[in-house]
């Protein structure tokens, strides 16, 4: 990761921090899109195309909290 900026690198960091913290199996687009969507500049480019950011918004982690969960008994 080192080739990405500090931004970047802190964008997947969390995004992937809330995978693990969902208990979802793997980093998943929409996590990283549900992260982008919480930052200025993508909102302001986003908004200046139309897009409804907290609808959008509402929709990835609507579709987030859908996707399988890993099982505490996975693990062992």
């Amino acid at each position: 990761m080192t080739n990405f900026t500090q931004k970047v690198q802190t964008l997947l960091s969390s995004a992937q921090q809330n995978t693990q913290g969902a208990s979802h199996p793997q980093l998943s687009v929409a996590h990283i899109l549900e992260e982008v969507l919480k930052d200025d500049l993508a909102q302001s480019l986003l908004k200046s195309a139309g897009v409804n950011i907290p609808s959008f918004l509402e929709k990835v982690t609507n579709a987030l909290s859908k996707q399988s969960k890993i099982l505490s008994s996975d693990y062992q």
